[in-house]
Parts: structure tokens; sequence; C-alpha cells
């Protein structure tokens, strides 16, 4: 059985073999932005799981630094394509603060508040 981490990068890395239409020109995965490599990588991992893991998804893409807006961005953009996903933090006290890059999550289940 494979973790989560390992079919994300799995995925990603037939990623790169790709080329890609990014604002009506085509690009090849090294010709991308970190912010559309981790779009086009949250899409793919999105086909196979459920609940997709930012910092899984950022690591195997290989960015070493990013954004909490190009997260949010990238997410945006991705929810273009799948509608019934959303970009969600998981978090077990709402008095701690919380990195989007650590413990956010794309997702189409439903969680509760508590």
């Amino acid at each position: 059985m494979y973790t989560d981490a390992e079919i994300i990068y799995k995925n990603v890395k037939k990623l790169e073999e790709g080329v890609y239409r990014v604002q009506g020109k085509r690009r090849t995965w090294e010709g991308l932005t970190d912010i559309q490599k981790l779009r086009f990588a949250l899409i793919a991992a999105a086909e196979v799981l459920k609940i997709v893991k930012i910092s899984d998804v950022v690591k195997a893409v290989g960015i070493k630094k990013i954004k909490t807006e190009d997260i949010i961005v990238a997410a945006g953009n991705a929810k273009k394509t799948l509608p019934d996903y959303r970009l969600v933090i998981m978090g077990e006290d709402p008095i701690e603060n919380y990195s989007l890059l650590q413990n956010g999550v794309f997702t189409c289940c439903e969680f509760d508040n508590q």
C-alpha cells in the first residue's frame, strides 16, 4: 500500500512529461511558474485522492519556498477545474495559529467544526 505522499509524487512525476496551455501559450513543465505547477499538481492529485495535503504536493513539485497567497491563487485556479474541491485548514484548537502550507488540504469532503 502506498502513502498519500507517494501517490502524489508519482502523479507529479507524470506531469513533468506533459505540455500545458497557459494563457494561450504551450509550455513545458520547466516553463511553468511555481503557482502554475502547484495548480496542475493539485488537479492531478485530486483525481486520485479526496483529501490532498498541500505540504505533500508542494514537496512533490519541488517548490522550496511559497507564499500563502500563492497557495490560495493556485488552489483557486484548480477549483475552476474541480468545482467540488476547496481549500481547508485542518486544526484541532481554533485558538492556535496554523500555516496553510503545513495544515492546509485541498478536498471535496465535508468536515465538522468540532
